[in-house]
């Protein structure tokens, strides 16, 4: 397939994607404050205060890898610059008060649009993992290519992502870990680590494509890759910690998966307190995928990390975590929708039952 048709297909999926997310009103609104309060103290220096203590806040903020991110592009583009920052007297002794000091600046200096904005580059992280797999798998560089990516900005839960909640961590996430499985494909644990390591930076739920990836990788390759993973998220994640005073392990360890229940989902109705329903809906779906690639790795051996079976292996990871939720959001569906789309590429065929299920979640 020449370079130019690549190319078009990049564009053609780029134009469907942020079409769509403007249609639906996008980027939202909805959630916009689990980043971008820490994006706005970052892209003024005041890393201390980027998390600020729960009490003076009303929402769970999110892992730390996109607000870094978004902060250093609004930082560049000075976004909110014009209005001066609230000073450390107005954020309060140990940024107590930082939560409505930085609304009310938000609202003076008119941040809030352009920085909802940036949310547009998570899909760039998202396109350059779709075609690294794609090309892992020998389903780049043909009509594939362009035809996958196209699909993946018209499923629903790609774009609602940013059209219906403000969620650009979780699409970073998503692109983090298709890169990393890519790089894994192709015998670059080192690198599958690093990749890896970023995506549990920037949403939590990347632990689910780790997971598979730890049991079915060359016992020679284990250790490099959980190596290079550890690192990469504590370059990240440890700087802040200490700069916050540690107020932002909450955010590094749990992020947004610390949201109240609204309830309605299968676990929920089992009637058990608060804590055990966190705790069985983090460790099930973790368990769960250990098991079923512990049985893969016994059945197929090396051949586990062929693309159809550790692309599905990522996949029912993902989905376990579906089964087991407390909340059902829409965004919570972008992984597994990807993942799926993806498999039906290594397959070589799209199926119908999967263009029935996308159908149906949207």
């Amino acid at each position: 397939m020449a370079a130019s048709s690549c190319v078009l297909g990049w564009f053609s999926a780029c134009l469907v994607f942020f079409g769509l997310t403007a249609l639906e009103g996008g980027p939202s609104q909805v959630d916009q404050f689990v980043s971008v309060l820490s994006t706005w103290a970052i892209s003024h220096g005041n890393f201390a205060c980027a998390y600020p203590p729960m009490a003076s806040r009303q929402t769970p903020l999110t892992a730390l890898l996109y607000p870094l991110i978004s902060g250093a592009t609004a930082w560049l583009f000075r976004i909110g610059h014009k209005v001066p920052f609230p000073n450390q007297s107005a954020l309060g002794p140990h940024c107590t008060t930082a939560f409505g000091a930085i609304m009310k600046w938000s609202i003076e200096s008119q941040a809030d649009k352009a920085s909802l904005a940036i949310g547009y580059l998570s899909w760039f992280v998202l396109l350059g993992g779709l075609i690294a797999l794609l090309r892992s798998t020998g389903r780049g560089r043909c009509s594939w290519e362009p035809t996958i990516l196209v699909l993946v900005a018209l499923a629903t839960p790609a774009f609602t992502a940013l059209g219906v909640f403000f969620h650009p961590q979780d699409i970073v996430a998503l692109g983090l870990c298709l890169w990393g499985v890519a790089r894994a494909r192709q015998g670059m644990w080192a690198w599958a680590g690093v990749l890896l390591g970023l995506a549990l930076c920037s949403q939590q739920f990347a632990i689910l494509a780790v997971v598979p990836l730890v049991v079915v990788a060359p016992r020679s390759k284990r250790l490099t890759f959980v190596a290079a993973m550890i690192a990469t998220a504590a370059v990240i994640d440890v700087p802040l910690l200490l700069l916050t005073s540690g107020r932002a392990l909450t955010a590094a360890i749990i992020g947004t998966g610390g949201s109240p229940s609204y309830g309605g989902t299968i676990l929920d109705e089992l009637g058990f307190h608060k804590p055990t329903l966190v705790l069985l809906s983090r460790t099930i779906p973790i368990a769960l995928s250990v098991a079923l690639a512990a049985w893969a790795k016994l059945r197929l051996g090396p051949r586990a990390l062929e693309p159809v079976a550790l692309i599905s292996l990522v996949a029912a990871a993902f989905s376990f975590r579906l089964a087991f939720e407390l909340n059902l959001f829409d965004y919570y569906f972008v992984a597994t929708a990807v993942t799926l789309v993806v498999l039906d590429a290594a397959l070589g065929r799209i199926r119908g039952i999967l263009v029935a299920w996308l159908a149906l979640v949207t």
